[in-house]
């Protein structure tokens, strides 16, 4: 059972969603399918979807990275 005194949220590798730790779905998820992200946005960073059940917080992707492939993204430095 996850440690609900962690300040970040739970993450279920095989759904691709992340929860509040003291979401029901945590319970229920394997240790080997469950992973910590130290906040909302690390785990959107890393492509994850919040829950629909214990709604964590659902911030904006990082404009640095692609949910799809995990790849960051260089700013343009073209000069006009």
């Amino acid at each position: 059972m996850p440690n609900t005194a962690y300040g970040g949220v739970w993450g279920s590798i095989k759904s691709k969603s992340y929860h509040l730790a003291s979401c029901r779905y945590v319970k229920k998820t394997g240790k080997n399918n469950r992973i910590k992200f130290d906040s909302a946005v690390t785990a959107r960073d890393a492509g994850y979807k919040p829950c629909e059940v214990c709604r964590p917080p659902a911030p904006k992707l990082s404009a640095t990275k692609s949910p799809k492939n995990g790849l960051t993204v260089l700013p343009d430095t073209t000069v006009p």
